[in-house]
């Protein structure tokens, strides 16, 4: 079972130190996506991810054309902090029980 534990946001999302502490998880649950080495975060969407992970919890609407990473985005956020995550494919037929 994980516990929340505050993470330095610089060495998750670079390998840096920051001070910025964030929420997070301490180990990943079976829902938690796999975590991929590959993907890097740039500096100006580090601070982006940061800042929305300190603010008062609302929904997060990303939107962009087929392939351009929103889920993998989403995906490797959760990695690092070890968050689970459900998806739900969105289309213009969903409904509100879906």
């Amino acid at each position: 079972m994980s516990h929340p534990v505050q993470l330095d946001a610089g060495q998750i999302f670079s390998g840096k130190p920051s001070g910025t502490m964030i929420s997070g998880y301490d180990a990943p649950s079976e829902y938690t996506p796999k975590h991929d080495p590959a993907c890097v975060f740039h500096e100006s969407g580090r601070d982006v991810i940061v800042w929305f992970l300190m603010q008062k919890p609302d929904p997060l609407y990303i939107f962009g054309p087929t392939s351009a990473g929103k889920s993998s985005l989403v995906r490797q956020i959760a990695a690092r902090l070890n968050y689970p995550v459900y998806e739900a494919t969105g289309h213009d037929r969903l409904e509100f029980p879906d």
